[in-house]
């Protein structure tokens, strides 16, 4: 288990613990004000989160309110930065996995690989965003039954803004016609 490992040095000379954590991010993580998120619960965090397990699940698991967590984080820089470290073990792990499996063979995995790491020259087409603009890229105009009757009756009739003058009838668009007037 972490808590319990010895440091070893990495080929670069930075200090990492036997679980392959840099001593240094660990070093400095602290304890909870009361006890509650404590260094050894913070380690157990780090450990859920590097294999996988999501921020909120991984509070759970080790007693402790995501809110709780999440204070903790934006309190002490040294602890942000080693779940930032777990989470991205974790993403490079999934990673790894995807391009071992596009390298066997599998064109799913290859797709996806190529989506996501060479997207200017491989993108899924089918859901590509296509946007359409007017002339010189304003709003398209649209065109109402009501500017068709406008042009349609130039002269023959009267259009007025809301209303329909109709040979002598006077209807209020959206109106029925009413008896009492």
């Amino acid at each position: 288990m972490v808590e319990n490992a010895e440091p070893k040095e990495s080929p670069d000379a930075v200090g990492v613990d036997a679980s392959g954590w840099p001593v240094a991010a660990l070093a400095n993580i602290g304890n909870g004000h009361n006890g509650k998120f404590d260094k050894q619960k913070k380690l157990r965090y780090l450990e859920l989160l590097s294999d996988g397990i999501g921020r909120i699940k991984a509070s759970k698991d080790v007693g402790v309110h995501i809110v709780t967590v999440e204070r903790h984080i934006n309190k002490n820089q040294a602890f942000k930065d080693a779940c930032s470290l777990a989470e991205m073990e974790a993403d490079e792990e999934v990673e790894n996995a995807l391009f071992e499996a596009a390298r066997s063979g599998n064109v799913a995995a290859a797709f996806g690989w190529l989506y996501n790491r060479r997207p200017e020259r491989w993108q899924d087409r089918r859901n590509l965003r296509t946007e359409i603009s007017g002339p010189n890229g304003g709003a398209i105009p649209v065109v109402t039954f009501l500017d068709l009757l406008r042009e349609a009756r130039d002269g023959a009739g009267q259009v007025v803004e809301g209303e329909r003058v109709d040979m002598g009838t006077e209807l209020a668009v959206g109106q029925e016609d009413r008896a009492d007037d």
